[in-house]
């Protein structure tokens, strides 16, 4: 093994094992954020919406300006460093709040973290090759779902523990995923030819613009996550913590997609992960308009399909952009 093979290895290993920590992290607290602020600080519905929608809409500027300036500046590194901070100091920010209108900068500076993503992708994508691409970046999906899953776990293990004592708790997988960044990442100056000449929708291929169109069109059915974990307890009277595992156990099938998602990519073609991933979200659009029996099952299979898509999306979209 050459010592460039060694250091992709080492560089995919060390994103993915932090990748696993702040999964870890923001997991633990994802199940009863919708309790927290609904239940603790008395906020309603509209104000969840509120939260959540500014939360998701910081996420997409956060991405596209992250990956911009780490371009212009030939910088990745500390964008994404500096992200998994944002994670771990908005959690120790939420456990300290005493009123709903004070996690909103708080949700506001964790949902900057994700100024990681781009300059994160971006050296994936520099130390893979076209044989270990799709692998590289499965790797990275799955752990960040099996992250997810231990954090779920955690949560459930000790929610006796209280609110506070978790979101404190949530802040520590983060901020070790900072020292593994400081630590073990080495960032080497961008070539030439590499470096951000500007933007223009005229420079990407067909192909890639009707992605990024049927991308955007699936988004719009996008829908928080919180309403649904709200929504479970009150119209169908199961166990609480049983409803709670089940909407977000689906998550561990991401392994398995994940895998299958970027052998399909570079296998069979790169939009077949993609194609294959659209199917999945019918049921869960469709499960609202259902009740008793029928709304049962759509909301127990439709968590694991969503993942199902998300992993296998999710990898296959990454692969391709990179």
């Amino acid at each position: 093994m050459t010592p460039e093979e060694r250091e992709s290895r080492k560089t995919v290993r060390t994103f993915a094992l932090a990748s696993f920590l702040n999964d870890f992290g923001s997991d633990i607290i994802y199940p009863i954020w919708p309790l927290f602020v609904t239940s603790v600080f008395g906020a309603n519905m509209a104000v969840l919406g509120f939260i959540d929608g500014l939360g998701d809409a910081v996420v997409s500027l956060s991405q596209a300006g992250s990956g911009y300036l780490s371009d212009r500046l030939r910088k990745r590194k500390i964008f994404i460093w500096l992200g998994y901070l944002f994670g771990s100091l908005s959690r120790i920010g939420y456990a300290f709040s005493t009123a709903w209108q004070h996690l909103i900068p708080f949700r506001i500076f964790d949902r900057m973290g994700k100024i990681r993503s781009a300059p994160r992708d971006a050296i994936i994508a520099d130390v893979s090759t076209d044989e270990n691409r799709g692998r590289n970046f499965g790797i990275l999906r799955s752990m960040d779902n099996f992250g997810a899953v231990c954090g779920i776990l955690f949560c459930i293990a000790f929610f006796d523990l209280g609110y506070k004592t978790l979101f404190l708790l949530a802040a520590i997988p983060s901020a070790l995923g900072v020292l593994l960044i400081l630590v073990f990442i080495r960032e080497t100056p961008s070539l030439g030819s590499r470096i951000y000449k500007g933007l223009s929708i005229r420079q990407l291929d067909a192909n890639f613009r009707l992605f990024i169109f049927l991308s955007s069109c699936f988004a719009l059915g996008s829908f928080s996550y919180s309403f649904l974990l709200l929504y479970g307890p009150r119209h169908l009277p199961i166990v609480r913590a049983t409803l709670l595992f089940g909407v977000h156990s689906g998550r561990g099938i991401v392994f398995a997609s994940a895998w299958e998602a970027v052998r399909s990519d570079w296998e069979k073609g790169r939009a077949a992960g993609f194609n294959a991933s659209l199917d999945c979200d019918v049921p869960g659009v469709l499960a609202p308009a259902f009740n008793l029996g029928i709304s049962v099952l759509l909301h127990s299979v439709w968590p694991s399909q969503s993942r199902v898509r998300a992993g296998s999306e999710d990898a296959c979209r990454r692969a391709r952009t990179s």
